[in-house]
């Protein structure tokens, strides 16, 4: 049986074979002291287009190429497997070689190919695809969303430019936001790096984002430094949403009580139209950073508040049509109940505290905390009712030192 590790960077990059020994002429290695001794050709990186296929696998190997009087000329990349796909996800007869090899295929998706055969078969998690036909094998459980599309089709039919969200939504809420060249050369923990604020509202890489920050977007997607992106991947989701935690970015903004204050009246605001943009059975997560930690309590606390009074105020008006309709004698045919949408975790990243040495108590039963032991900033202090999550040594206090394959793994998107 082959065991794989799986490799990361800011998203999986590839795959360890563990304990086999791939390419070696010496039967020594078979007994290879894996601390201390490295093996070449073992691990596997794969190459993906914008759609995350998998099109081909090289190997941590080279190969040499003899210029023809005992010399190395070159070398050549060890491809383990490659392989191309019609738009639906099939594999191009005569394309593709040794696939098998490799794990992840078509939108970069586990393989499953016990029962149908090679690349016939991918798991989504929610749901298993088959790309001869392009459909879905269950029913998509948002159909009533999309009532002029089948409840098989993959991306509406246009694969080639959509892949498929797994049906959860994450908001990210950023700390205080003055440049990095300002408080670099002064705040140890803080990398020091340069802001293009012109590239704020760049949000191409999520196709479904949306952006409700109380700073008109300023900030966004650019203060994550790719964290963002990694979440998104991490969690297999691309509907995201950015909020400012540093509303007025004044000295104001170093007050805790300020911030959640700030944040709950924020999480309020935003109540209904992060309702209008969630589908049935979508599930919330929210990742905060430094000073958006304490931001974060008062926007969680807020916007469960103000969830629950919009879907009070959808289902007393439902009752109320329903009521009429009976009155009348005529069947209803308008919206149905709705359950307020879950906050599924919040995570906090090197939360910074103002006034308090210990923090504030998680207002979410399910909150994880990310910090760093060379954090010169906030600390490394795990605030209460949150439960850490291990970073490497060495670690600061700037958002681009984290790495979001850390962030704690979701829940299937419907139960």
């Amino acid at each position: 049986m082959r065991l794989d590790q799986t490799l990361y960077g800011s998203s999986r990059i590839g795959q360890e074979q563990i304990d086999e020994i791939i390419a070696s002429s010496d039967l020594n290695l078979v007994n290879i002291n894996t601390a201390t001794q490295n093996i070449i050709g073992d691990k596997y990186f794969e190459m993906s287009n914008h759609l995350g296929n998998v099109l081909e696998v090289v190997s941590d190997r080279k190969l040499p190429v003899n210029d023809g009087n005992g010399n190395i000329d070159y070398f050549l990349a060890d491809v383990v497997s490659y392989s191309d796909y019609y738009p639906g996800g099939m594999m191009l007869p005569g394309r593709s070689g040794n696939a098998n090899s490799y794990d992840y295929g078509f939108n970069g998706m586990l393989k499953d190919d016990e029962i149908k055969g090679e690349g016939n078969s991918y798991d989504f998690g929610a749901r298993m695809y088959d790309p001869r036909i392009m459909r879905w094998l269950t029913r998509d459980p948002l159909e009533d969303k999309y009532p002029y599309l089948s409840p098989y089709n993959f991306v509406a039919n246009t694969p080639i430019q959509a892949v498929d969200p797994d049906g959860r939504y994450i908001i990210f809420i950023n700390g205080y936001n003055v440049s990095d060249v300002i408080v670099g050369p002064f705040l140890p923990g803080w990398s020091v790096g340069i802001k293009n604020k012109s590239a704020a509202k760049s949000l191409d890489f999520a196709e479904n984002a949306y952006d409700f920050s109380n700073a008109g977007g300023h900030i966004g997607a650019n203060y994550w430094k790719g964290f963002d992106r990694g979440a998104m991947k991490k969690w297999g989701d691309y509907k995201a949403q950015y909020v400012d935690g540093s509303p007025t970015f004044g000295m104001q903004d170093i007050d805790d009580d300020f911030r959640i204050a700030a944040g709950k009246s924020q999480g309020r605001n935003d109540a209904k139209s992060i309702l209008k943009n969630l589908d049935e059975g979508e599930t919330i997560k929210i990742v905060t950073h430094s000073m958006g930690g304490a931001f974060g309590r008062g926007y969680v606390e807020g916007l469960s508040e103000g969830l629950a009074y919009q879907v009070g105020l959808h289902n007393a008006v439902v009752s109320i049509e329903k009521a009429a309709a009976f009155l009348k004698g005529v069947e209803y045919n308008g919206p149905g109940y709705m359950a307020v949408p879950k906050i599924e975790r919040v995570v906090d990243i090197a939360p910074f505290s103002g006034n308090s040495k210990s923090g504030y108590e998680a207002v979410h039963p399910n909150t994880f905390q990310m910090s760093g032991d060379n954090d010169g900033i906030s600390g490394n202090v795990l605030w209460p009712g949150a439960e850490t999550i291990p970073t490497k040594p060495g670690t600061g206090h700037s958002i681009e030192e984290y790495n979001a394959n850390d962030l704690p793994t979701s829940r299937p998107s419907f139960e």
